[in-house]
């Protein structure tokens, strides 16, 4: 017969998978999409990239990270 502690283990469990099926969402998720411009200076990019290099990308991460706070 199962008792509090068996309870707690499945619960545990199911919040585990709960959030690991959240994070594999997010990261098949963009929070922007590919336009042909570069999103944080605007340059024309390669196609499906977000950014025309790597300083832009840190750039707007950075500007991303510092807005969230």
């Amino acid at each position: 017969m199962p008792d509090e502690m068996d309870y707690a283990v499945e619960k545990a469990d199911k919040l585990h998978e709960f959030k690991l099926m959240e994070a594999r969402q997010r990261a098949n998720t963009r929070e922007i999409e590919p336009t042909g411009n570069c999103h944080w200076c605007e340059e024309p990019t390669v196609e499906g990239r977000l950014f025309c290099n790597k300083d832009c990308s840190d750039d707007w991460d950075r500007s991303r990270r510092s807005y969230k706070k």
